[in-house]
């Protein structure tokens, strides 16, 4: 009899009709299972990856030396491409083509692109870093952890690469899509106590803030703005994104942790968890992007512990293992689905994609 792992693998190989029969005969999917297949476990520093038509999942399977990339079809779920690569250390995906960082000797690491449909090897390089975080903006790939490299897409050749810039070491200790941003104008990292901005062309130093906490969600930037949340009732700041000069800050409760933040053109999202004397429970917020001002919120029995945001939608996780989505325009909840594991996510704004560390890939749709 086959392994739930072959099981699963068999459904993501199927036609669309087919895989929709399979996805049924699973114990107890989620709620708005469109595909499943079997991919690597979720890792806290490679969530799954979007670009184009094609969702990526990379993580350790079974051992954390034996990391694999696997690509599907974002619609069908027919599985395009499947890489052993070594120990996976983080993963983007941006213009058609998906990047992977593994780790090689000491604190040095390959990055990896490979074409997003065909699964095509374009080139292998490496940097002075972990490349924990990776962030890709304005014809550059930036690779973060223990350092910083700004990569050219093109060929994998290092532009330039720092250990440190003005008492920052890059490192990167929480989600990598939350401590690195970049938009093409600007890189941005936030670490232990300071926001730090970079020109993409030589990275030098544009500007630093010192905050009163490490940054546990953010920087996330918008129309101007870098936004970043710390944890234990530390709150929200934001910076404008040109000087780093403060804007605004908003506190959310005295232990109250960002977990995620979505700025919009007439709102900011921000989701938080709790844990304290008072019970346990999450929230997510609509601010005035303006002031910082609570317009609406709207209460989860467990702390959110992980957010996607992606076309009109922000999708969040919370500790239960419950996964909402909400439009980030409206503020209107569209579905909410449960998980039988923890997860890691990531949104097209047409259907959410939670890699669970048990090594699933679920596609879920209202």
């Amino acid at each position: 009899m086959p392994s739930r792992r072959q099981f699963l693998a068999t459904c993501s190989a199927a036609a669309v009709s087919g895989l929709a029969g399979c996805t049924g005969l699973l114990d107890d999917p989620p709620e708005g299972t469109v595909w499943s297949a079997s991919v690597g476990g979720a890792s806290p520093l490679s969530p799954p990856v979007l670009t184009g038509s094609v969702v990526a999942a990379a993580g350790p399977d079974g051992d954390l030396e034996d990391g694999r990339v696997d690509a599907f079809d974002a619609a069908s779920g027919e599985r395009r491409w499947s890489k052993e690569v070594g120990r996976v250390t983080g993963v983007e995906a941006a213009g058609g083509v998906v990047y992977v960082g593994v780790k090689a000797g000491g604190d040095t690491a390959r990055v990896l692109a490979f074409d997003a449909r065909s699964g095509e090897r374009r080139w292998n390089g490496s940097v002075r870093n972990l490349a924990s975080a990776m962030a890709a903006a304005d014809g550059a790939l930036y690779a973060a952890n223990g350092g910083l490299a700004a990569i050219d897409p093109a060929d994998g050749s290092v532009r330039w690469q720092f250990d440190d810039r003005d008492g920052a070491t890059f490192t990167i200790v929480v989600a990598p899509g939350e401590q690195l941003a970049a938009d093409g104008r600007r890189v941005v990292y936030g670490g232990n106590g300071g926001i730090v901005a970079l020109a993409p062309a030589d990275g030098s130093v544009e500007w630093r803030a010192d905050t009163d906490f490490s940054t546990n969600a953010g920087p996330a930037l918008g129309d101007g703005t870098a936004y970043v949340g710390g944890d234990n009732g530390d709150g929200l700041a934001a910076l404008d994104a040109t000087s780093g000069d403060v804007r605004w800050t908003h506190t959310f409760g005295q232990s109250a942790g960002v977990a995620g933040i979505r700025p919009t053109d007439r709102s900011m999202l921000v989701a938080t968890g709790t844990a304290g004397v008072g019970g346990s429970f999450g929230t997510l917020y609509e601010l005035d992007p303006e002031t910082g001002v609570e317009r609406r919120e709207t209460r989860f029995d467990a702390p959110v512990r992980g957010t996607a945001t992606g076309g009109d939608w922000f999708v969040v996780r919370t500790a239960e293992d419950t996964v909402a989505c909400f439009d980030a325009e409206t503020f209107t909840e569209a579905w909410r689905t449960e998980l039988s594991a923890s997860a890691l996510l990531a949104t097209d704004g047409e259907r959410a994609y939670a890699q669970t560390t048990d090594g699933t890939l679920w596609a879920l749709a209202p």
